[in-house]
């Protein structure tokens, strides 16, 4: 987004939300190109129009709640992801990776098929225990994904040149083999 895209933005926002009142326009456009300069104009709007429809709190945007609309969509609740798995556990003793490879992957990245495996094998599975441990998993898979997402591309781009098979990967302190 160029700095005068940026600056029809800020002044969308300031006349979304009339009590929003930025000290120095000037400084606050230079910050929000600062920021939103990875995202196109079409884009920051329409988060912006979904971020009015859906906040009641009556404050204007930062540049993370407006990434936070497009990552908040069609995000699963921990609760349907855990249903995925728990049709799965009875027939992975024999099929844990074909039932793994058919889940969705948000539920994916947070078992798997060895530990789908291991639950149905064990004569005392406890059913409330590996929710919360799959739950606790689950959030924080959901977690880095957005965090990941809101990562600029240029930041992107180096921190996967710096060795990291994914950034999240680097961001959790793994490097890649290469």
């Amino acid at each position: 987004m160029t700095r005068d895209e940026c600056k029809a933005l800020v002044r969308a926002i300031a006349s979304l939300y009339p009590n929003w009142h930025p000290a120095e326009m000037k400084d606050t456009v230079d910050v929000w190109h600062f920021v939103m300069s990875d995202q196109s104009l079409p884009a920051c709007m329409a988060m912006l129009k979904a971020y009015s429809r859906t906040n009641r709190s009556g404050f204007a945007p930062s540049p993370a709640d407006l990434l936070g609309q497009v990552t908040d969509r069609g995000r699963m609740t921990p609760q349907e992801a855990w249903s995925h798995v728990l049709k799965a556990i009875p027939h992975s003793t024999y099929y844990s990776r074909e039932l793994w490879e058919k889940m969705p992957e948000q539920v994916r990245v947070a078992v798997t098929p060895e530990q789908l495996r291991a639950w149905a094998m064990d004569e005392n599975f406890n059913q409330g225990v590996a929710e919360s441990n799959f739950i606790r998993s689950f959030r924080l898979a959901q977690e880095r994904a957005a965090n990941e997402f809101a990562l600029p591309e240029d930041l992107k781009a180096a921190l996967i040149s710096a060795g990291a098979e994914t950034v999240a990967g680097l961001l959790c302190g793994k490097e890649s083999d290469g």
